[in-house]
């Protein structure tokens, strides 16, 4: 067997701040409509008219950041209740080792909308590029991934209760 080499591991992962931020850009954008709202009103249209579009611009743009607050408040809470618990078992070595060949090998299609699927000795593995919701491998071989039918690996993985996720991947 030649020496195997490390294509993934967890450890080289931190939370997906990108994801976390996208929520309070749009709370943000909110804040902005309510104090744009409460500062500018429209000069050149009736007083009533103007004191209405004012009071709906702050109305929407204070609706529009508590529901992105909201949101943005479930997505980092989740998304670091999952980088949290994936680390607690990657640093304790609760995972299940599996090495041999590639089998059952079913590609991701290029424009997605599917998983890419395989199985190592009987384990099963399934994931994709779009999957955010895990911190495991999920580079798809159509967006450069390296997992190929007959390719020996060794993987680290531990089961979610929905998946085998992978914590680290080393092919041959």
């Amino acid at each position: 067997m030649k020496e195997l080499k490390l294509v993934y591991s967890f450890a080289e992962r931190s939370p997906n701040i990108g994801v976390m931020i996208l929520p309070f850009v749009f709370f943000i954008i909110g804040l902005g409509i309510f104090f744009y709202s409460k500062k500018k009103a429209d000069n050149k249209t009736p007083a009533k008219s103007s004191t209405y579009k004012r009071i709906y611009g702050m109305i929407f743009g204070v609706v529009f950041a508590l529901f992105s607050g909201l949101i943005g408040a479930f997505v980092i809470t989740s998304n670091l209740g999952a980088y949290r618990a994936t680390r607690n078992i990657y640093k304790t070595k609760r995972f299940h080792i599996v090495q041999g060949k590639v089998d059952n090998y079913h590609p991701m299609p290029e424009g997605g909308h599917d998983t890419e699927r395989f199985t190592v000795n009987g384990v099963a593995f399934k994931y994709g590029d779009y999957d955010v919701t895990d911190y495991g491998y999920n580079n798809a071989a159509s967006k450069g991934g390296v997992i190929k039918e007959g390719l020996f690996v060794r993987i680290c993985y531990f089961n979610n209760g929905d998946k085998n996720v992978i914590l680290r991947l080393e092919i041959e």
